[in-house]
């Protein structure tokens, strides 16, 4: 509730109170031609003329009490937008104490006010006791009420009856006049934080005699200038010695990903291969020394097929592991890459065209890097999509290639897109100052030049001076409540089954790195695998027929096969191995043991066809029966490795 709390407290007090008053004083109004009655109607205070005339008597307090805390919300909302100072010295909590008095004060002065303007006399009594009579049948002595009497009575009481409805209604206007001037200012400077008519305004990068520099201190090389016209645009940072962050671990970035497109084909960038391999241990362990990453890389161009093309974060090593990875490429290129002829060009680039970039690590980023000049572009890979997408063609390419990545990972995911320091454990909030003749801050200063933001393309401009006059780009920083514990508090978890475009399932609860899914329609048992690969991208991974090595594993599927409902059987990948009769084999590749199988009884059984294996709904148990039935079937694929061999049907 932060702030409100007291608010939300009076509020609350104030519902209790009313709720109490209207059970034990419930009242009535009548016109009696020249004034008018309030007086009870039923509770205990009615037949008690004496306790139910102070009865009557606070319940018009309540009104007042209405206007005190509507006043007391504006007043908070008034000084919270013009001056969040005087609301931490005056609302938290010694306020409290001011606000009250000020809440009995109102009611105070209305209950004096009806109690000795408005409280009905003898002579009252006999004016309104006709009506009481004949509407009521109740003696006017003996109900508790207010009254007011404008004419037709004695001076003293028309006198009375004046002051009293005067000064309630004063004071009712003096509450609502209160309520629109602070409301008609507090709309007025909300109105006036509105951005639409800022056209461009400061942000905190100078140029001194010692070069461009940001005022608040930090050290981030991320710059977002327009080119053209920008009249000395800031170098980036140093090229040859890496820089390592000196932040506290919770503030540095998490993770940076770079995926590397090799294309190994013999027809294209041949003379550059080798290069590209030494490049690429360069380029990680020079990432290696400025803090977490991960890496992987795609090789294409070759006549094989796509095992041999690693996509991140499936297929991920970090730096710890840097060298076997590189070395695992340069098996992939040297050996297991046929390049026999250019009409064999294999690239693969439907696959890498469709793909979308993935979801890595918490706060991470990924950087595309292109080698050669006719790699399939991967850039859609990257995260921010689009944006981190490089190529490289020559040696001096390479070397341009380490400050922007270095850029990249610093700027990213250590400064926000303006350029200012971002601190992870924090909220930013950005507010543009409404005056239109704001001087410069660096007017003064020993400052020769002024980055400025352009609010309609968001990039920076210099314009040689520091003394022209524009809005400031003003930060603030609020701390955020503690989070709950995780885990993991390092990385948050996400599905790793997770695709846009395909439908695959993760039981966090077996812990076995695998995805499953229901096929979409049903086929015969070697049709089946077809199905499993519709819709999905298949340089990810290649779901094949489900392997059910555990009782916990059975039940999790069962959760997934009540998702078509009015089906007896389901095809899993349990198959008669053609060599052996007596044994069976999951055809994905997992090892069968037979220390977990789920047959029902007389089953497995010897019959001509009966080689393949259903889950039965009914018993959950295993049968074996003839391949050519067409049943729906579960896939899965292992989302952290490479596919095991799988044996021929």
């Amino acid at each position: 509730m932060g702030k409100y709390r007291y608010l939300l407290i009076f509020f609350a007090l104030f519902d209790v109170m009313y709720s109490i008053a209207e059970l034990l004083t419930p009242i009535a109004v009548i016109n009696t031609g020249y004034g008018f009655v309030t007086f009870i109607t039923d509770g205990p205070f009615f037949d008690d003329v004496m306790s139910g005339q102070h009865g009557v008597a606070s319940r018009c307090t309540f009104i007042s009490l209405s206007y005190a805390i509507l006043i007391i919300h504006f007043v908070y909302r008034y000084l919270l937008l013009f001056n969040p100072d005087h609301v931490r010295r005056f609302f938290e909590p010694a306020g409290v104490l001011i606000l009250t008095l000020y809440f009995i004060f109102h009611g105070v002065s209305w209950t004096y006010i009806c109690e000795h303007c408005l409280a009905p006399n003898e002579e009252i009594r006999d004016i309104i006791r006709p009506a009481f009579q004949e509407v009521y049948h109740v003696d006017a002595d003996t109900v508790p009420c207010l009254t007011g009497q404008y004419m037709n009575a004695s001076d003293y009481v028309v006198y009375k009856s004046w002051i009293g409805i005067s000064s309630l209604t004063l004071f009712s206007s003096y509450c609502m006049t209160l309520y629109f001037v602070l409301g008609y200012k507090i709309l007025t400077k909300i109105n006036g934080l509105s951005t639409n008519n800022v056209a461009a305004a400061y942000i905190g990068l100078a140029q001194s005699s010692s070069g461009w520099g940001w005022q608040n201190g930090d050290t981030s090389t991320y710059n977002n200038w327009a080119k053209p016209p920008v009249t000395q645009p800031p170098t980036i940072g140093p090229t040859t010695t890496p820089f390592r962050s000196t932040l506290p671990p919770s503030e540095q970035r998490r993770s940076t990903a770079v995926v590397i497109g090799v294309d190994a084909s013999l027809f294209s960038t041949n003379q550059l291969t080798f290069a590209q391999v030494d490049f690429i241990t360069s380029l990680s362990h020079y990432i290696a020394d400025r803090g977490p990453a991960e890496f992987a890389f795609f090789a294409y161009g070759c006549t094989q097929t796509s095992p041999y093309i690693y996509q991140y974060p499936n297929f991920v090593s970090t730096f710890e592991d840097t060298d076997k990875m590189i070395q695992t490429l340069k098996t992939t290129i040297n050996q297991n890459c046929v390049r026999s002829s250019p009409l064999d060009f294999r690239s693969d680039a439907d696959n890498i065209k469709a793909a979308s970039a993935l979801y890595p690590m918490a706060n991470s980023s990924v950087i595309t890097i292109n080698v050669g000049a006719t790699s399939i572009d991967v850039s859609r890979l990257s995260i921010p999509i689009g944006k981190y997408g490089l190529r490289v063609n020559t040696p001096e390419d390479i070397t341009n290639l380490v400050p922007k990545v270095d850029s990249m990972i610093f700027g990213a995911t250590g400064v926000s897109s303006a350029g200012v320091k971002v601190d992870v454990m924090k909220e930013d909030q950005w507010d543009f100052d409404v005056r239109k003749s704001e001087p410069s801050v660096f007017a003064s200063s020993d400052y020769t030049d002024c980055a400025y933001m352009n609010t309609t393309d968001g990039l920076w401009y210099s314009d040689g001076t520091c003394a022209t006059k524009r809005q400031v780009l003003c930060q603030y920083v609020l701390p955020l409540p503690p989070q709950p514990p995780t885990p993991n508090p390092t990385i948050a978890w996400q599905d790793p089954c997770y695709n846009e475009y395909t439908n695959f399932t993760y039981f966090e609860i077996l812990s076995n790195a695998k995805c499953y899914r229901m096929s979409s329609s049903k086929k015969q048992f070697a049709e089946a695998e077809n199905v499993c690969l519709s819709d999905h991208p298949l340089f990810l991974h290649v779901p094949k027929l489900v392997s059910i090595e555990t009782r916990e594993e059975e039940e999790q599927l069962k959760t997934l096969i009540t998702g078509i409902p009015n089906e007896g059987m389901f095809w899993f990948g349990l198959k008669r191995d053609p060599t052996n009769s007596t044994n069976w084999y999951f055809i994905n590749g997992d090892t069968y043991d037979a220390s977990y199988s789920n047959w029902r009884d007389g089953y497995p059984r010897d019959a001509d066809g009966c080689d393949c294996v259903a889950l039965v709904v009914n018993d959950s148990s295993w049968i074996n029966t003839d391949c050519n039935k067409p049943l729906y079937s579960i896939c899965s694929y292992r989302f952290n490795g490479t596919e095991p061999t799988v044996k021929p049907f």
